[in-house]
């Protein structure tokens, strides 16, 4: 929504088939242009596309609904940047994204 603001940890995990699946962690700053604070995770699923990842929301906890991302990444295979857009519960692409990844490994 325009004048909602949040703040988000996504915690991704890539299955060998480049299979996307996890959560995001979600904190509000500002709802409806004042100041609100609220949290709760969305769980999501999705791919690696050409140059970023498309994920899919199939469950959120209350005051959240699932929605669906289209984020491109910048930088190198272990960290960058990253900018997106995300289909909101509206049904319009209206919902924007930015920040830096950071990608851990397991050995």
């Amino acid at each position: 929504m325009p004048e909602n603001r949040y703040e988000f940890i996504a915690h991704l995990y890539l299955s060998a088939d480049g299979a996307l699946d996890g959560a995001i962690q979600w904190s509000s700053s500002t709802i409806w242009g004042r100041s609100y604070t609220s949290s709760g995770s969305e769980f999501v699923r999705g791919d690696i596309k050409d140059d970023g990842i498309e994920l899919h929301g199939y469950k959120a906890d209350p005051m959240l609904a699932p929605d669906h991302y289209k984020i491109t990444l910048t930088g190198g295979i272990d960290s960058g940047s990253f900018t997106g857009i995300s289909r909101t519960c509206l049904g319009d692409w209206s919902g924007r994204t930015h920040g830096t990844y950071i990608f851990l490994y397991r050995e």
